[in-house]
């Protein structure tokens, strides 16, 4: 089960920089993202810092997961300042579901993903947690 967690925790892990087409107002610029990502499993969190140019002035739930291959996004909304969205995976991830938050006030952002394996016998049910804060930094160079 570790093994097919690989893929998607290394996708949760990062926030690519790909265009929006319709998302949550961010403010454009340069952004420093700390993320975490705490596996049910696993005896500490791994957690990463990257900057990036975000040049559009949106951001939307597939840029957050990294547009995997293996789950999908649904029932996505947006409310002021704050988007919500589901996660359901399939194939070698079926069962692996979840929900996710992030909110954008002005140069700051938070937010929250859990992803629950689905309970299996003789096995504990595994949750992948992600958590992001940002900050805007300025301009991009």
């Amino acid at each position: 089960m570790h093994r097919l967690l690989a893929p998607i925790v290394t996708a949760l892990i990062a926030l690519p920089a790909v265009a929006a087409a319709e998302g949550l107002p961010i403010r454009p610029g340069a952004w420093r993202i700390a993320s975490s990502v705490a596996v049910s499993i696993a005896p500490r969190p791994r957690d990463q810092e990257s900057s990036q140019c975000i040049s559009r002035d949106t951001i939307n739930a597939d840029e957050l997961t990294g547009r995997s291959n293996l789950c999908d996004n649904e029932d996505v909304e947006i409310a002021g300042d704050t988007m919500t969205w589901k996660i359901r995976c399939r194939e070698q991830m079926a069962g692996n579901e979840g929900e996710a938050r992030l909110t954008v006030r002005g140069d700051v952002l938070e937010g929250e993903m859990k992803l629950r394996s689905p309970p299996r016998t003789g096995s504990q049910r595994i949750i992948v947690t992600t958590t992001w804060r940002g900050t805007r930094t300025g301009e991009c160079e």
